[in-house]
């Protein structure tokens, strides 16, 4: 997950929009961008939040911007076949 923040703030992502349940953080770039890997459970929809705590220790509002990530690891069902063009 990428995005913007004040350079040097502890960026921390969450599941859900009230910011307590984490699932992972990194460190806004000098200048004021992050990339956080996470890690989702195989065939669900995440929705990503984040906070944002600079050097002094301010915390910012959970943010009202989200990221939906889904993830499907399931194949497609098989298709079925009905006839042929032209007939044989």
């Amino acid at each position: 997950i990428s995005g913007t923040a004040e350079a040097g703030a502890l960026v921390t992502l969450f599941s859900d929009s009230d910011c307590t349940d984490s699932i992972g953080s990194g460190t806004a770039t000098a200048p004021g961008v992050f990339s956080i890997p996470i890690s989702v459970v195989d065939n669900t929809t995440t929705t990503v939040y984040g906070q944002a705590t600079d050097p002094l220790g301010n915390v910012s509002t959970c943010s009202t911007t989200l990221v939906t990530f889904i993830e499907d690891s399931v194949a497609p069902a098989r298709p079925t076949v009905t006839a042929t063009a032209p007939a044989s």
